[in-house]
């Protein structure tokens, strides 16, 4: 078992969805499927593609966070999650992973 620490997006907008359906997400709606990536540098390069102004450090760390919600994180490890409004924390466990095949 692994404890992840998956963050919300910038201002929180879609946290009270992510806690009322018990999910765990990554807001990368300009990166199409990333079940056929199966590997660090195919999801870069789909990062390429979305985003062609990026620098490649932030690429980078886009598809290593993309790359641990589709092929790292597993049925039973703990996720926890910062709340933006408040100084507390969320923690589930079996939370479902959207981009898991």
């Amino acid at each position: 078992m692994s404890l992840w620490m998956v963050r919300g997006d910038k201002y929180g907008q879609q946290q009270g969805m992510a806690l009322d359906k018990g999910i765990a997400y990554a807001r990368f709606i300009e990166v199409p499927d990333l079940s056929k990536a199966t590997t660090r540098e195919e999801l870069l390069e789909l990062c390429r593609e979305a985003f062609p102004e990026g620098s490649e450090a932030r690429l980078r760390n886009y598809a290593a966070q993309l790359f641990a919600f589709a092929h790292r994180i597993k049925k039973g490890d703990l996720v926890a999650m910062p709340l933006r409004a408040k100084p507390q924390i969320s923690i589930g466990r079996d939370c479902v992973n959207l981009y898991a095949a």
